[in-house]
């Protein structure tokens, strides 16, 4: 009986330990989030210059008939349109934000840092664990507006599913981005007050 009781509180211990390892290992990453935010940004945006780019040299190439790019004027305008949320992707988060959560000022990924300066340990974890979903939430946003560019090129009945899956791609990234903003108006209404301060 002792044996078991011993190997119960070793596993527990295990797993204690397994969850301190993990919660240490977000916030050690959150003194890194804003550059992994300016990261994802750079990087949505160059893809997004290099969309627009082939865009205008497709525009350029519509009335040569040799040189016809697939898809015509439909892929052009969808090219367009996703290269330019690509580009400008902080704003039109904020946009989407503000329509979808009433969410139009962000907050700060450097709010979600270690060094913000809370004393508790596991507010601090907490608040890193968030940090990282909103980082996960402007991927989730930009792969949205990357599907974006392939609308020209699909069937009605192909067009239509890709619709669905970038509406839900939008209200999905935008909510991982507003999610403390969100948890905070469930947190308000129930009066659990889990939430840090």
């Amino acid at each position: 009986m002792a044996a078991n009781g011993s190997n119960s509180g070793g596993m527990g211990d295990v797993l204690g330990n397994i969850g301190v390892g993990m919660s240490d290992v977000f916030v050690n990453l959150s003194a890194e989030y804003p550059a992994l935010l300016t990261f994802i940004f750079v990087c949505f945006a160059a893809a997004g210059i290099l969309i627009s780019a082939s865009a205008v040299f497709d525009l350029i190439k519509i009335g040569d008939r040799n040189q016809a790019s697939q898809g015509g004027a439909k892929a052009i305008f969808a090219k367009m349109i996703g290269g330019s949320l690509l580009i400008d992707m902080a704003f039109w988060a904020s946009v989407m934000g503000d329509s979808l959560w009433s969410y139009a000022d962000p907050l700060g990924i450097e709010s979600y840092s270690a060094s913000s300066g809370s004393d508790d340990l596991g507010q601090t974890a907490l608040m890193a664990v968030i940090g990282f979903i909103v980082l996960a939430g402007y991927v989730v946003l930009g792969r949205g507006y990357f599907m974006i560019t392939k609308l020209g090129y699909l069937t009605p009945d192909a067009r239509s599913d890709l619709i669905g899956s970038i509406i839900s791609r939008i209200a999905a990234g935008t909510a991982m981005i507003a999610c403390l903003h969100i948890a905070k108006a469930i947190d308000n209404s129930t009066g659990l007050m889990w939430l840090p301060s």
